[in-house]
């Protein structure tokens, strides 16, 4: 410690009027700082008088409490800058409320810590809205005029009353020091509204300051009246423009229980309150969130907790109300945070630590937070599955057990529906395909459902008491539609049954009709046969024909002379007679036989035709049977075409309620 001091010390005799004093938590820096300006005699303005607030508080410090403690002074320029201000503030805010808001935006001074979630205020439509030009200056570049009104407010603190004609005969200069310690997270704002202007000013003429004259002598600096001296203490080593460096080592280790009593902060702070007692967590706020609001300690402590994370990480603490913008702005300035690859990656030693302080003073607060922080591990991973858009409406699935886009989505999420369809498409390999339902992995449900319950907080009971009643409007949608099937399958049961005894009664008629038919057949086959001696084939022109012929060839058969003279061939010619002897002989048996039917035909005229008229009338009485068959086929094919048409409607029936009660078996909820 020694040897640092004296480090320190040897750097204010050089030229360089910044210091940055680097090391990481729990190094010494603040230590080192308050022993260093234990004993010097230079006025001091340290950032641990005031708050965290430091710009906002110094200004108040020369507004308010110098005039007290030096009511003669000449003037009280950060005062009157200060009044000021409040006076077009107050103006605005009764004449023109849109312009009002702006200033009040783009002020600083009043809201220090708003710097980092209030969005960047564009002025540009209002940047010459007074004539005046020190109120442009004061409303609109107030980092410059706080400095400089703060630096003639010292001039005047520290030579009251002087006249600055003869200040060159002062012995020597009067040194400032003002310490910036260790407000990492507000660094950048101070060092942009307050350090960058006070290093402008420093080796600056007097006559150069935009907004004061007090004195005619252009070639008097302000080092001439006073020597001014920054030192910034940062666990943030980015601010390279600082031109020197002392580099402190960290004392912070997690080896072993007594891991406190390495923290040279806890050292400290237990020699100064030695009758305190000892308590890890207030330590450990202090260690970690000096200077922080406690607003600002609780994402803080998210953060680290969280470990690894992204802006949409902070979505399942929806009770911080943080912006993606506080995360950007404000987090990405801690020493201990890192970005790679658009993720947010806590220092090792950092997460350890206060994931130890935690758990062993406050088990139920650690238990919730570190389970979130797993949450958010599997999160995170779940977005390398899909871009973070896809994932804000992919994971409304987790309402369901299970869902279909008919009965369930399209009545919960109706503004999401054909995302949704689009999604379940998309993301096909995320989901299972049960019996009529989708449901999402089982491996991914649990936890997108707790990462619902948490983001969406109130929202989410509302979002589930909707998916029961939908479910309870469905189940008994489905349970009516079952109960209306179980009645069709019974009417087409007793629909069927009918239909089966018309079916058996015509059978029955089927077999007495052709019973019926067969009997009359057998009838017109005994009638046929009774008839048949008296149907002759031929006609009488017809046999007396042949028999004319007959006794024609006989005749030739026995003029031998005559063939002779035709024929010269005697064998041909006995062949020849013998043919028509033969031929001759057959004629005059058929000519008998047909003579005989004829007489017969004539002799029995009126049984014939009695027989014949029986004939008829059988066949009638089978054609009327035949057609009367062919009805009764008809309508036993009809009837079994309904019976088949029944049977399928039920079997139909039979599918939907099967499908119902799979349904009832996978509910929503």
């Amino acid at each position: 410690m020694i040897e640092k001091i004296k480090e320190l010390d040897s750097c204010f005799y050089k030229e360089h009027k910044v210091l940055l004093l680097t090391g990481g938590m729990a190094s010494g820096k603040s230590l080192l700082i308050s022993k260093f300006i234990e004993n010097r005699k230079s006025l001091i303005f340290n950032t641990n008088d005031f708050q965290g607030n430091f710009i906002c508080e110094l200004a108040n410090y020369f507004a308010e409490k110098f005039i007290e403690q030096h009511p003669d002074a000449v003037f009280n320029e950060t005062a009157i800058n200060l009044n000021r201000f409040m006076e077009i503030l107050n103006h605005y805010k009764e004449s023109n409320e849109e312009l009002y808001t702006k200033i009040l935006n783009h002020n600083f001074i009043q809201n220090n810590f708003d710097y980092f979630y209030n969005e960047k205020v564009d002025i540009s439509q209002y940047k010459d809205s007074f004539i005046n030009k020190a109120d442009q200056k004061i409303v609109w570049e107030q980092g410059k005029i706080v400095v400089e009104s703060l630096l003639v407010d010292i001039i005047n603190f520290l030579y009251p009353n002087f006249n600055f004609e003869d200040i060159s005969k002062a012995s020597k200069t009067k040194q400032i020091i003002f310490v910036i310690d260790e407000v990492d997270h507000i660094l950048n704002f101070i060092d942009n509204n307050f350090i960058s202007y006070l290093i402008e000013h420093i080796d600056t003429n007097l006559n150069k300051f935009e907004n004061y004259d007090f004195t005619k002598d252009k070639d008097l600096k302000l080092s001439d009246l006073i020597d001014i001296r920054i030192i910034v203490s940062s666990r943030n080593k980015s601010f390279e423009k600082y031109q020197s460096k002392i580099e402190l080592d960290s004392k912070f280790y997690l080896n072993d229980d007594y891991i406190f009593e390495e923290i040279p902060f806890i050292k400290e702070y237990k020699e100064n309150y030695p009758n305190s007692e000892f308590n890890e967590f207030q330590y450990a706020e202090e260690l970690f969130f000096k200077y922080s609001s406690n607003y600002e300690r609780q994402f803080l402590t998210v953060a680290i907790i969280l470990n690894k994370f992204n802006a949409t990480s902070f979505a399942m603490f929806p009770e911080l109300k943080l912006s993606d913008k506080i995360i950007n702005n404000y987090i990405s300035n801690f020493y201990f945070v890192n970005i790679e690859n658009g993720i947010f990656h806590i220092e090792p030693e950092i997460n350890r630590y206060i994931n130890y302080i935690y758990e062993i003073n406050n088990q139920e607060l650690f238990n919730e937070l570190s389970g979130r922080a797993k949450l958010n591990t599997f999160i995170l991973n779940f977005l390398t599955k899909m871009p973070i858009e896809d994932f804000n409406i992919f994971r409304k699935l987790a309402y369901y057990n299970y869902f279909d886009t008919n009965t369930a989505l399209s009545n919960i999420f109706p503004d999401l529906y054909k995302k949704l369809i689009v999604l379940i498409d998309k993301y096909k390999n995320l989901l299972n395909k049960n019996n009529f339902h989708l449901s999402i992995k089982k491996e991914y449900d649990s936890q997108l459902d707790r990462y619902n319950k948490i983001v969406d907080d109130k929202n989410y009971v509302m979002l589930k008491k909707r998916v029961k009643e939908n479910w309870l409007t469905t189940k008994k949608t489905l349970y009516d539609k079952k109960s209306e099937f179980d009645n069709n399958i019974k009417v087409t049961k007793d629909s069927i049954k009918n239909y089966q005894k018309d079916h058996d009664k015509f059978t029955k008629e089927l077999e007495n009709i052709c019973n019926e038919i067969f009997q009359e057949e057998n009838t017109l086959a005994s009638l046929e046969k009774t008839l048949k001696p008296y149907k002759h084939k031929r006609p009488v022109i017809q046999t007396l024909t042949i028999s004319l012929l007959s006794i024609i060839l006989i005749t030739l058969s026995f003029f031998d002379s005559f063939l002779l003279n035709l024929i010269d061939s005697e064998i041909f010619i006995n062949i020849l007679n013998w043919i028509f002897r033969i031929a001759s002989i057959l004629g005059l048996i058929f000519t008998s036989k047909s003579l005989y039917r004829i007489y017969i035909r004539n002799r029995d005229k009126e049984k014939r035709k009695e027989l014949e008229g029986k004939i008829e009338n059988v066949n009638i009485k089978i054609k009327d049977q035949q057609e009367i068959k062919s009805v009764i086929n008809a309508d036993i094919k009809a009837t079994e075409a309904k019976i088949q048409e029944l049977k399928s409607d039920i079997q139909n029936y039979t599918n939907e309620i099967e499908e119902i009660e799979l349904r009832l078996n996978e509910p929503f909820i």
